[in-house]
């Protein structure tokens, strides 16, 4: 988990879920093999970007969620659906959190990429969820 600092000396712990079957981080080179902007030529998102170089703390940097408190769910595994379903699950992210309050928490966006580490591939699902500061 990563410690956020919020207003008026006030912390709280953020969610940091990563189930990674293969037992990577996010450190670890991954090569992307398809995402789920691919087939329409989008580009992977600045908060997927910004979390995978530095955390929750680097999505809340970002203009657009500076008025919000980000985290973001990774789950990866060889099963899309189930990667995708189990990042989205609410109920998995409330048992992972400790000493907050997250009532009003959405889900944001979503992302999703195929990606080939060592000889594992596998895919990994990212949610973001937010509450208004």
């Amino acid at each position: 988990m990563i410690k956020n600092t919020l207003g008026k000396g006030l912390s709280i712990f953020m969610l940091l879920a990563v189930f990674v079957l293969s037992g990577a981080s996010n450190k670890d080179v991954f090569k992307v093999l398809d995402d789920k902007g691919s087939a329409l030529n989008i580009r992977t998102p600045a908060w997927v970007q910004a979390y995978l170089a530095g955390g929750n703390a680097a999505v809340e940097k970002l203009e657009q969620y500076k008025e919000k408190y980000c985290f973001v769910v990774l789950v990866s595994d060889t099963n899309k659906d189930y990667a995708v379903s189990s990042a989205h699950d609410m109920s998995k992210v409330r048992n992972e959190i400790q000493n907050a309050s997250f009532a009003g928490a959405r889900i944001e966006a979503d992302w999703w990429q195929l990606v080939k580490h060592k000889k594992t591939t596998l895919y990994r699902a990212f949610t973001l969820w937010v509450r208004e500061k």
